[in-house]
């Protein structure tokens, strides 16, 4: 399990400032930007296991990016 968080957290690194950008563009309310932060990422975080390889993380965070980036 250790392995995988820091795996896990290795490519969130890579990902979070694609994440703030997108945020930017579709939140005013920084409380609804952090939100839609943490949404991300823990969506991200429970898909995470069952992903094998960058290219599907890159394909499942870029489509969940598209569902969640709509304020409600």
């Amino acid at each position: 399990m250790e392995h995988l968080q820091k795996e896990f957290l290795k490519i969130l690194a890579d990902y979070q400032g694609i994440i703030h950008k997108v945020n930017l563009i579709y939140f005013r309310s920084e409380p609804d930007k952090q939100d839609n932060f943490q949404e991300i990422v823990y969506q991200l975080w429970r898909s995470f296991p069952t992903l094998k390889g960058r290219d599907k993380l890159a394909h499942g965070f870029m489509r969940l990016q598209s569902i969640l980036q709509y304020p409600k």
